[in-house]
């Protein structure tokens, strides 16, 4: 199945983020769910503080 995500290229990329572009959204293709799965349709994400730390490599 087609779903749209958050795609982290490369950790340490140079700031301001707004023009090197660490992160991009995708259309990415995902396995449906297994038997006893559960498929849950996200409306809205966000970026932390801690996110952030993730993409600057500390």
């Amino acid at each position: 199945m087609k779903i749209v995500g958050a795609v982290l290229e490369e950790m340490g990329r140079d700031v301001p983020y707004r023009t090197s572009k660490p992160i991009t959204v995708e259309e990415l293709e995902l396995d449906p769910p297994d038997p006893g799965e559960v498929l849950v349709k996200i409306a809205a994400a966000g970026i932390c503080h801690s996110d952030l730390s993730v993409v600057n490599g500390s």
